[in-house]
């Protein structure tokens, strides 16, 4: 799930430079917009990605976007997922405003957790303020290294 934004709205509130939103809207001039899934431009502001990005930077070559199959048997899509155990869920209110997607998504939550899933949760606003997302990124990476050096030390000691 991703939240999307017009390049003149977020050059406007600060998270992309005119100069950026300029040159998106020119690339988009040049060819036909894609369209997602969902039906949103393409050339709107992803905050999913940004998250995925910066997991990227500080994690080079682990995160993995929009992972299936990670439970057998069910229809379930990580929004990211880090190598062993880690997923990283992008909640936003367009995809959770209603009481039913709210117990789905709770419900799905769950059986991440019960199938031995470690589950981070992020949100826009904490993707477009730079010390949120600087905290979640390194409380994400902390963790995920942190389990596997305490793996590999339980490998090497025969555990």
């Amino acid at each position: 799930m991703s939240l999307r934004f017009h390049p003149d709205d977020a050059a406007k509130l600060g998270w992309i430079s005119k100069a950026d939103a300029a040159e998106i809207k020119s690339k988009n001039r040049k060819s036909k917009t894609a369209v997602s899934a969902r039906g949103a431009s393409a050339n709107r502001v992803d905050p999913q990605k940004i998250l995925f990005d910066a997991l990227c930077v500080r994690l080079p070559g682990w995160p993995e976007w929009e992972k299936e199959g990670l439970i057998p048997g069910r229809k379930f899509r990580a929004d990211i997922f880090i190598h062993p155990n880690t997923i990283i869920e992008f909640d936003g209110f367009r995809y959770h405003s209603s009481k039913t997607a709210y117990q789905k998504d709770r419900d799905r939550g769950n059986l991440f957790e019960a199938a031995g899933f470690r589950v981070f949760h992020s949100y826009a606003k904490m993707v477009f303020d730079e010390a949120l997302l600087a905290g979640f990124v390194e409380l994400v990476a902390s963790t995920v290294e942190l389990q596997t050096s305490n793996l590999t030390a339980a490998v090497a000691a025969g555990g």
